[in-house]
């Protein structure tokens, strides 16, 4: 694997606060869209999905790819309400925006953070 034995703790510690990132980033929106709507703001497979795509991809691509998930289930269910193809109250499942969310942030991550960096930020 080529890592030098100082790097594997380095490596597990970041590893395992992303996927604490993930669970907590999404249990909270879970708890808190339930004591706004009075309804489940989504499922518990969901937060368990962020800590493994934080655990697997990091916390910065976690964030991108949590970012894309919702803009993606945003666009999607909003079209699929507006179309008619669905109601405002029919749950839809996220777990599939999570996945192409985590996709993308996989193959296109860095350059949408180099991307935010030189444009939105570092000015």
């Amino acid at each position: 694997l080529g890592w030098q034995q100082s790097q594997i703790p380095q490596s597990l510690m970041l590893s395992v606060s992303s996927a604490v990132l993930g669970i907590l980033l999404f249990d909270s929106i879970l708890w808190l869209g339930m004591l706004m709507l009075g309804q489940p703001a989504m499922g518990g497979g969901d937060p368990k999905l962020a800590a493994g795509i934080g655990a697997w991809l990091g916390w910065k691509l976690l964030l991108v790819g949590s970012f894309l998930a919702c803009a993606s289930g945003a666009l999607i269910g909003g079209g699929a309400i507006a179309l008619g193809w669905i109601s405002r109250r029919q749950p839809i499942p996220f777990g599939p925006y999570l996945a192409l969310g985590a996709a993308c942030a996989l193959f296109l991550g860095d350059s949408i953070i180099q991307f935010y960096l030189e444009h939105f930020f570092l000015r």
